[in-house]
């Protein structure tokens, strides 16, 4: 696996090699440090996917696996939804409650950051419900409260913009019938909504 004298078409090779070791023995760390640290990064990211897949399958004691995919999906396919389905796997592998719960924050950061805004927030609320701290659950319900805040800004942005040709001077002139918006909404984290210079 040292890389340090492989030709490029070698990569291709190796994914195969991997891959194909992958299937003998799905459980074996190292085939799955080579699809994470090695594979994507050489053009081999379906190989990395098929090893890391089966890495997670296998090996429900070890979060890792399952976290590699999930990051290869945010880097490489920028498919944060994906992610963050992945990274839930993960969080379900974890052993250690306090890794569990990080791996769910990340899924609800890279969720966060998804284009399908109503998936994200169904998402969210579904995690909100799944855990067993009532504290994490009302953390995950204002992140969802925040990003439908932050929809319903964009909407009332964007028919301002439509009807008047511009950008609001700020998010006070939002708030009109037309806009759909009635009163600029509050943080739930208590941080406050702007406008930046791209709308």
């Amino acid at each position: 696996a040292s890389t340090e004298t492989m030709q490029a078409a070698n990569y291709a090779i190796l994914g195969r090699v991997q891959s194909d070791a992958s299937w003998f023995n799905p459980a074996h760390e190292d085939n799955y440090y080579i699809a994470a640290a090695i594979l994507p990064w050489y053009g081999q990211l379906e190989s990395a996917q098929q090893i890391l897949s089966r890495a997670s399958d296998a090996r429900r004691f070890d979060w890792q696996p399952a976290f590699y995919y999930a990051f290869n999906e945010l880097h490489f396919r920028h498919d944060a939804l994906a992610g963050a389905a992945w990274l839930r796997t993960a969080a379900d592998h974890a052993r250690d409650e306090m890794d569990r719960i990080q791996l769910q924050q990340m899924a609800v950061n890279w969720a966060s950051k998804a284009e399908d805004k109503e998936l994200s927030i169904r998402i969210i609320r579904a995690m909100a419900k799944e855990t067993r701290y009532r504290s994490f659950s009302g953390f995950l319900e204002k992140r969802a409260q925040r990003l439908e805040n932050i929809a319903a800004l964009q909407v009332a942005l964007t028919r301002f913009k439509d009807a008047n040709g511009r950008l609001p001077s700020g998010l006070i002139e939002l708030v009109h019938p037309s806009s759909g918006l009635d009163r600029v909404p509050s943080d739930p984290f208590g941080a406050v909504y702007a406008i930046d210079t791209q709308g």
